[in-house]
């Protein structure tokens, strides 16, 4: 949106008009200014003067309920190259309406006050008449200056509300007769415009209407002096005879009126429907009035509507649209046998009972006389009913369904908006289950559910499928759990995931092919931005043993000793050899690992997981805890065993800590042992339906070949690696479990 002037002041509505309002706006230098607003009773919201600087200007609108729940919106504004002003204002503010004048840089613009189109002298000056203000509140006057024309109904990112409008009305009747010598002919033409434009609420006025009209008359015995006008004063066609009132017909000031449903006939006994569609093509009939005397009848209708779809310019957002519709055709119409001769009450008429015969937007109705249909936002379409009589009265009426996406089903969860992420959906965090729903507003039309087709799109590192794996079928504890994507689960009409990684400003969308009770069918999708958030990673490099305060190392690392102290990366016995052999000696030795996060959620934990491949051989033969080419669980390794950082420091720190001495008894005359470990950190979010999530990995090893020979053993270390903290989003997968302490 481009604005003129070094400054400007921002307009919209909330629902609640207790509500508290504020804008921040920041330039292009990062320069921020927050400036505070005001509500009126009526919901309008202003914030005055905010600074407009050189090229994009992002500008944030904050709005606080009564009840203290708060809600943001986000768009950039840019300082146009162009001048615009206004100098004056002629007229009074509370008697509507006003004449309005400036100034402008372009001498080619057209230019519009509020909604209606000025005179722009190509000197830098222009000027509006009869500008219409509000009934009530602050009068304003938006002004636009649009290169090359254009229409500012249309350019608006106002979002505003779907409507069917009459534009425009054309009628042509002539009348000829004659009744024993005198002889009469009449023509008469009315015509109708309009031009309605949307204000800052949405909601569509029509400030600029025109009538026009053109009766010939021929009367030779001055029995007839029929004078059709508009009148100023109700907008009527009043039509007198011999200088008194004959009837009234309405006829539309604004698009809230409704035309006649034929010339002449009495409007005040019923409601007419929502909106009508006269339609005459050169319809003629003749009269015997006997005695010599004739008249002939012939009508030329047109009505001209248009359906504003609403909604906000250059969204790209389509929406379902139900158009109902339905017709009358009439008959003859009786002569009335008195002057003025006038046909028109009583006329005959009946519904065109076969709905289907009737087209709209090119389209035609079902049986029940709708018509399903995804239109584009900020659209003014044509609305033309096309039944197939040549004289008839048509109707049309328009339900907008807006299609959201929800993010959790409660009501606390958020509708998620297509351009940018509300507040309420920056909360979400990887392993917490989310939802995904299609929610409809104002109601959820009614479309078959189980014979319609789903798809959702969600974008990043995700699962949405729990897989278990039995790895013992008489122990469910030693079960493993897996999760996975299963396509299958994306083409429902309500979707869930667990995230593995996060994500900002993100899309979420979903496509649906609905079918309806009348067998019509349409495509319509909806997308919705939110965040995924994941502990920030604090640090991996300190090994300091958090069991054991007096013991350091500079890296993370699987670090041996000798029972004398000394450090080096070697495998000693305890001086009974005929016990084992362990990974380190007296004064430590162990494989530590640690990492640290940072979390802004409240109950979330972190712990971790160890996975392991063994293989142990005893002169010759697989020995205990041997895996094979198979990974096992380490149960006292196992994350829901190891639950930390539950009281994080003053920092907010959450620190996770894996310590491990793996060992393996000997004595024989020759054993061997090659171990490989993996140590997943996790992260387990608060709710019942979260799952574990990777956050970073450590695979490390140890192993030896040890050897009786001589009446003595020599044992030689083999595979040691320490290992490095990776990020990891995998997850830990085993087929059974080591027996026994393995730590």
């Amino acid at each position: 949106m481009a604005l003129c002037g070094g400054s400007f002041t921002l307009r919209g509505m909330v629902d609640d008009p207790c509500a508290s309002v504020s804008a921040t706006i920041t330039d292009t230098n990062g320069d921020v200014t927050t400036i505070a607003g005001e509500v009126e009773r009526s919901g309008v919201l202003w914030v005055e003067n905010l600074p407009l600087a050189e090229g994009t200007n992002w500008l944030t609108l904050w709005v606080t309920n009564s009840a203290g729940l708060t809600n943001a919106t986000s768009f950039s504004v840019v300082k146009s190259d162009m001048t615009l002003m206004v100098t004056n204002i002629s007229g009074d503010l509370w008697q509507p309406p006003v004449n309005v004048s400036g100034f402008v840089s372009d001498t080619t613009a057209a230019i519009y006050v509020n909604g209606l189109q000025g005179t722009n002298y190509g000197d830098g000056t222009w000027e509006v008449d009869d500008v219409p203000v509000s009934a009530s509140g602050v009068a304003s006057f938006d002004v636009n200056a649009l290169p090359g024309g254009g229409d500012p109904a249309i350019n608006t990112n106002v979002d505003k509300q779907a409507e069917i409008i009459m534009v425009g009305y054309q009628e042509a009747e002539t009348e000829q007769g004659q009744e024993g010598f005198p002889w009469w002919n009449l023509a008469l033409h009315m015509g109708y415009t309009n031009r309605p434009y949307a204000r800052a609420d949405g909601q569509w006025i029509s400030p600029y209407h025109g009538y026009e009209d053109c009766v010939n008359t021929n009367d030779h015995d001055g029995a007839l002096e029929d004078v059709y006008n508009w009148s100023p004063t109700n907008d009527t066609v009043l039509e007198t005879y011999n200088g008194t009132p004959a009837y009234y017909d309405p006829i539309p000031a604004n698009w809230e009126w409704t035309p006649p449903p034929i010339p002449g006939q009495d409007q005040t006994e019923s409601e007419p429907p929502p909106m009508v569609h006269y339609f005459a093509d050169n319809v003629h009939w003749h009269y015997d009035l006997g005695g010599g005397g004739t008249e002939d009848l012939a009508v030329t209708a047109r009505t001209w509507l248009k359906l504003y779809t609403g909604g906000k310019a250059l969204s790209g957002q389509k929406n379902l649209f139900c158009i109902n519709a339905g017709a009358t055709e009439y008959g003859r119409p009786p002569m009335d046998y008195e002057p003025p001769f006038c046909p028109w009450w009583n006329t005959p008429s009946w519904d065109v009972a076969d709905k289907t015969s009737i087209r709209v937007l090119g389209k035609y109705l079902g049986a029940d006389g709708n018509l399903w249909i995804a239109l584009p936002d900020n659209a003014a379409l044509d609305l033309f009913i096309a039944a197939p009589p040549r004289h008839y009265n048509a109707w049309a009426g328009a339900q907008k369904y807006k299609l959201k996406i929800q993010a959790n089903n409660s009501v606390y969860s958020p509708w998620l908006q297509p351009d940018h992420v509300v507040p309420a959906a920056t909360n979400f965090w990887i392993g917490q289950k989310i939802t995904f729903s299609p929610v409809w507003f104002p109601s959820t039309p009614p479309y078959y559910a189980e014979l319609s087709y789903f798809h959702w799109h969600l974008p990043g590192n995700y699962v949405n499928e729990l897989v278990t794996y039995w790895t013992d079928i008489y122990d469910f504890s030693k079960s493993c759990t897996n999760y996975d994507v299963n396509s299958d689960l994306l083409a429902q009409e309500t979707t869930s995931c667990w995230y593995k990684r996060d994500l900002q400003a993100t899309t979420v969308s979903v496509g649906m092919n609905l079918l309806f009770p009348n067998g019509q069918n349409v495509s319509i999708a909806a997308l919705g931005k939110l965040d995924i958030n994941i502990p920030t990673l604090v640090g991996n490099k300190d090994c300091k043993d958090l069991n054991y305060p007096n013991s350091g190392w500079d890296d993370p690392c699987l670090y041996l000793t000798h029972d004398g102290g000394s450090d080096s990366d070697s495998i000693l016995s305890p001086i009974n050899w005929t016990t084992g052999v362990y990974l380190g000696g007296q004064y430590g030795g162990y494989s530590r690992h640690w990492a640290s996060y940072r979390s802004s959620l409240n109950g979330d934990q972190f712990g971790y997981t160890q996975i392991g491949t063994s293989f142990r051989e005893v002169d010759g033969v697989p020995g205990v805890n041997n895996t094979g080419n198979e990974n096992w669980l380490d149960p006292n390794d196992q994350f829901n065993n190891k639950y930390v950082g539950t009281n994080p420091d003053v920092n907010g720190t959450y620190y996770v800590q894996q310590t491990d001495r793996p060992a393996n008894p000997i004595g024989s005359r020759q054993s061997q042992v090659n171990d490989t470990f993996k140590d997943y950190f996790q992260y387990l979010p608060p709710g019942n339906d979260s799952i574990s999530i990777t956050l970073g990995s450590v695979e490390w090893s140890w192993g030896y070949n040890a050897q009786y020979s001589n009446s003595a053993w020599n044992v030689t270390p083999s595979n040691l690696s320490s290992g490095q903290y990776q990020a990891d989003e995998t997850f830990p997968l085993w087929t059974g479990s080591f027996s026994g302490q393995t730590q």
